[in-house]
């Protein structure tokens, strides 16, 4: 199983408002057995990014992540769609890098 995380912004690696200051978009999900053709599937974003949370609580600090901080409007249900798994709840975890 691997965790990848995709990180969007501009020119110079961030984007700015006036709400949020500078802030970074990224998406994550798990990938099993991607490099196989039996039993491969990617998906499910909750948990991947409950672990991608994890990973920033561990580098910066248990107040860094703000889990399900953000609503975002997103959200999918449960579902199987071919090799992919769908879920997201609408909301962000927002994660503050000092």
């Amino acid at each position: 199983m691997a965790y990848h995380s995709r990180f969007y912004a501009d020119g110079d690696d961030r984007l700015y408002n006036t709400s949020w200051g500078f802030y970074v978009i990224a998406t994550s999900h798990q990938d099993h057995n991607e490099c196989s053709r039996i039993g491969r599937w990617h998906g499910r974003s909750e948990q991947a990014e409950k672990f991608v949370g994890g990973i920033s609580r561990e580098a910066w600090g248990n107040g860094a992540p703000s889990f399900d901080h953000l609503w975002m409007g997103n959200r999918e249900p449960y579902r199987r769609e071919g090799r992919h798994i769908w879920q997201n709840n609408g909301y962000a975890t927002t994660v503050e890098v000092p």
